[in-house]
């Protein structure tokens, strides 16, 4: 009897330092949310990205924080688009190539009204099951077919998926199945947006979140 307990014991002194070992060599490893995209979870559930909080920035104050990191942004400018919004956009140098911006829709207000990260050239190295990871569990998801003109896809199925009482919208697909029909840990993200209250998400096919699930047999038109 005391050989099996010996044996049991071992076996538990074992498992318990394995378990330990994985930690420790995890804890040297960045979640690439936070490396690749910046993402910090106090600051997300703040609404926030690097103390820029939409709803409570001005542009001046953002414009000031973001020269303040003149190791990984670059290229501050206010932008013209051809609607009649304002957007205070930099790069990255994480992201290459991915276009970053403060937004108002409101030219006569002076506060931010939202932050995108939006990757056309290519995807982020970032999945979804990072971002879960890192937020924890999602508030709701909706998926979606559409066009990406920019990476020649006719027809694209996009993952919404929204956090922290859904002032958080990561958009995501998959890359070697663009026309899959579902919601999985691997699929990249395309991008993200905050805002200072929760994002409204359009009539497509929606839920609340319920894990990683194969959506609904008919695809729904994003309307663009």
């Amino acid at each position: 009897m005391r050989w099996v307990l010996l044996r049991i014991s071992g076996v538990i002194a074992i498992f318990v330092l394995a378990l330990f070992g994985v930690r420790w060599i995890g804890s040297f490893s960045k979640n690439p949310a936070v490396e690749l995209l910046g993402l910090d979870a106090e600051q997300i559930a703040q609404s926030c990205w690097r103390k820029i909080c939409p709803g409570r920035t001005t542009f001046q104050e953002a414009e000031v924080l973001l020269q303040a990191d003149e190791h990984t942004i670059s290229n501050i400018r206010f932008t013209s688009f051809k609607a009649p919004y304002t957007a205070l956009c930099w790069e990255y140098t994480m992201m290459p190539g991915v276009v970053n911006c403060a937004e108002q829709y409101d030219p006569s207000i002076d506060v931010i009204g939202a932050l995108s990260s939006v990757n056309n050239t290519d995807v982020f190295p970032v999945r979804l099951g990072d971002i879960v990871a890192l937020l924890g569990t999602p508030t709701e998801s909706h998926l979606c077919i559409t066009s990406w003109p920019e990476k020649k896809l006719s027809s694209v199925v996009l993952v919404g998926t929204t956090f922290t009482g859904g002032n958080v919208l990561i958009d995501t697909y998959t890359p070697d199945d663009p026309l899959k029909w579902g919601i999985a840990p691997w699929q990249r993200v395309r991008s993200f947006r905050i805002e200072d209250a929760p994002i409204a998400l359009g009539g497509d096919v929606r839920w609340a979140w319920r894990g990683f699930v194969t959506g609904p047999e008919q695809p729904i038109d994003c309307g663009s």
